[in-house]
């Protein structure tokens, strides 16, 4: 019966609507033209507080008596604050240490990214972000004698084990400072970026380590999609933390975009909030020379040094365990056994010259995928790229086997 009565409502007309807003503006205009009145301190009897309940990840409630008035603070320590020139800051300023560069140092004080920082590393699906970022904790654990927390989201350990193993079965073995949990256990406050965050910085404060590495932020947002306001909330999370002390490096992903495409700021999921929080941002690209193993890491932000690894002078590498048998990672060109853990990279390369054979590789990859008999969408979800560019593409392929075909009958 209540079903029926919902189908037999009709929508408001027109009228109805104009008279229902203009009544709600009158309403509006009578409550603004109130006098204004100073209401007195307000008593607050209780309190709600949430308590957790690690077993179950349940959130449970209980009233807690509070007898205190609430009162505007004053500032106790203003005058300290006006009362300084920007010369005397400028120089308690100097007297400060000057952050430590974690990874991606050039040498002279600048680096990729620094103590203290909220960093984003980002880049496309496989492209080794997962690799590089272990790798840069290898190099915080052994080389700066400092503990890390990597939290992945992604990988199994037992994924994780085989990837740092060699062919005859040999374990790579990292210091006790690296600690990467199984967050398979706690999957209870991985569906929301507030138990999540609670999590971590339990887990932070437990261990006493000041350096975390999360990989990857997407897994941290509802229904596994990105929205502006959970981005908003992990971000100034996260920046707190870093004004109190912490670094942290979250790993990230592009939204679709054609492969081999130069990187910038703009391709960061998110990037209209994200990169406006962090310190620092690099993104890992894929080299067109050998998409199969060889990468380049281009910094995009910093704002503890210069930016040095620009589009003139990206970081190339290749992924492979030529080095170390044991252990995936990110080799660069001239690298030995000795210095391959160091942040102090080798040689450089311009952006432009390993995108050179791009567009060719693209359009390769799209006729293999569509003599296949893989429909755009498919081809589309293979090389994150959209439907749309997968149809002109095939309409650039097909008018070019006209052209040649034209070519050979003439």
């Amino acid at each position: 019966m209540a079903a029926d009565k919902k189908q037999n409502r009709k929508s408001p007309s027109e009228e109805t609507i104009k008279a229902l807003g203009n009544s709600i503006d009158e309403c509006w205009n009578e409550l603004n033209n109130l006098p204004q009145k100073e209401f007195p301190p307000v008593q607050v009897g209780e309190i709600i507080s949430s308590t957790w309940n690690n077993a179950s990840g349940k959130e449970s409630e209980t009233i807690q008596p509070v007898g205190e008035v609430i009162q505007e603070q004053p500032c106790d320590d203003l005058d300290s604050i006006l009362g300084k020139s920007i010369n005397q800051s400028m120089k308690e300023a100097k007297n400060k240490p000057v952050p430590t560069i974690l990874w991606g140092d050039d040498g002279n004080g600048n680096g990729l990214w620094y103590e203290n920082e909220l960093a984003v590393l980002f880049g496309r699906t496989n492209t080794g972000k997962s690799i590089y970022a272990v790798q840069i904790a290898e190099h915080i654990t052994k080389n700066l004698n400092k503990g890390v927390l990597y939290i992945d989201l992604e990988m199994s350990m037992k994924q994780f084990q085989q990837r740092y193993t060699s062919k005859d079965s040999r374990l790579h073995v990292w210091s006790e400072l690296l600690k990467r949990p199984e967050m398979e256990k706690v999957e209870w406050a991985l569906d929301n970026p507030e138990k999540c965050l609670k999590l971590l910085r339990k887990m932070l404060d437990t261990l006493s380590i000041k350096i975390l590495i999360l990989d990857n932020l997407t897994f941290l947002v509802n229904n596994g999609g990105m929205k502006p306001e959970d981005v908003k909330l992990i971000c100034s999370k996260l920046c707190e933390w870093a004004k109190e002390g912490y670094s942290i490096l979250v790993i990230n992903h592009t939204p679709k975009i054609p492969p081999f495409t130069p990187l910038d700021l703009n391709h960061c999921l998110g990037s209209s909030m994200l990169t406006n929080f962090v310190q620092s941002v690099f993104a890992i690209g894929t080299s067109s020379k050998n998409p199969s193993s060889e990468r380049y890491v281009k910094q995009l932000k910093s704002r503890n040094g210069k930016i040095v690894w620009d589009e003139s002078h990206v970081l190339p590498y290749t992924i492979d365990k030529t080095v170390d048998p044991t252990m995936l990672q990110f080799i660069q060109p001239g690298k030995s056994k000795q210095n391959v853990s160091s942040p102090n990279p080798v040689q450089t390369a311009r952006e432009s010259d390993l995108l050179q054979n791009a567009n060719n590789l693209l359009l390769k990859e799209i006729r293999r995928y569509h003599e296949q008999g893989l429909s755009n969408r498919q081809i589309a979800e293979e090389l994150n790229i959209s439907p749309t560019t997968v149809g002109n593409k095939l309409r650039q392929i097909q008018a070019t086997s006209n052209e040649e075909g034209d070519n050979q009958d003439a």
